[in-house]
Parts: C-alpha cells; structure tokens; sequence
C-alpha cells in the first residue's frame, strides 16, 4: 500500500487531508500528511499501519480523523497549494531565460521520454516476436523509471494546459491564495 492507495481510503473520513494525498503532491505530501494522521490514530505514519488502523476501528478512526481534518487540513491544503506555487514561478522564471535550455528543458524531456518509450515498447515487441520472453521478466526493472520519468512529464503537460487555458497574457493565478480562500471556508 502506498499514499495514493490510502488516500482512497482517507477521502471519505477526512477529505481535506485525504484529498491532498490524492492531488498533484500526494507522494511529497504523504510524509506530512501520514504525520498527522498516524499521530491522531496513535500509530507509524506509514501507509498499511494507518489502513489497519481505519480497518480496526472504523467508527474511532472516523472522529478521530474528523477532528485532524478540522485542525490540520487548512494548513496542508496550505502547504501543498505555496508549493505548486514555487513551482509554477521557477517555470516561470525558466520561461522569461534567454538561453534556449532553461526554458525548453521541460519540453526536450518529455519528448526523449515517450522517444525512450516507445523505442523500449518495440524493443520489448521484438524481443517477444523472436520469442525470448525472458524479457518480460525484466520490465518491473522499468517500473520506477516509468514512473518517476512518466509522473514529472504528467504533472509538466497538466500545468502547461493551464497556463495555455490562462493565455500567455492572461492573469497569473495564484494557488495558495485560492486554497487559503478555500480552506478559511471550510472552517467556518
């Protein structure tokens, strides 16, 4: 079990905290997150620990998990939206260089990923058409290749269909001061 896998669980008894592990920061967030959590069921911020700990006691876990919504949720909603605000201004400040690298770095790497992709995919076709299936056994190898190079082109291609849906000259945005908005409403 990881954090995306407890935040299906976690939505439902606390969604402010629940939704963060589930959102654009969810693996950053899930040391934080699982800290408050795992401190308001009495056990390891760990992901299978909180689970068993929900299984155990559901209707305990419920007020609990409640109360840790009310106290904390705000603040991580906080922290999660002032960090995707660092990162959209470091894209930002990329974009304004004038040297071709700092702003196309984003780009060329999404671009030699899926080239690496589907190069790997053909390869993988090959290697089963000469009938070595030996190689399927290796493609968990891959896994965190994948997914670590997959997840920065996702999260890239999301923010850069946002900036495209604010217009080069439309106004910026600001997250942390929506979620901040957000968040005072839901404590009220």
């Amino acid at each position: 079990m990881d954090w995306t896998d407890l935040a299906k669980i976690l939505s439902p008894l606390a969604p402010l905290l629940g939704g963060v592990l589930g959102g654009p920061a969810g693996a950053a967030a899930g040391s934080v997150v699982g800290g408050i959590v795992g401190k308001a069921l009495g056990v390891e911020p760990e992901p299978g620990a909180i689970a068993d700990a929900i299984k155990a006691d559901p209707e305990g876990a419920r007020e609990k998990l409640a109360q840790a919504d009310a106290d904390h949720g705000a603040s991580v909603i906080e922290m999660e939206a002032r960090m995707l605000d660092t990162i959209n201004a470091t894209m930002r400040e990329e974009m304004k260089s004038e040297h071709w690298l700092a702003w196309c770095w984003r780009p060329l790497f999404g671009i030699t990923f899926n080239l690496v992709w589907t190069i790997h995919g053909l390869l993988i076709g090959w290697c089963m058409w000469q009938r070595d299936f030996s190689v399927i056994a290796r493609i968990p190898d891959l896994t965190v290749f994948y997914g670590v190079a997959g997840a920065a082109v996702g999260i890239y291609a999301w923010r850069r269909t946002d900036e495209k849906k604010l217009g080069i000259a439309g106004p910026v945005i600001s997250i942390a001061n929506a979620a901040t908005t957000i968040a005072k409403a839901v404590k009220k």
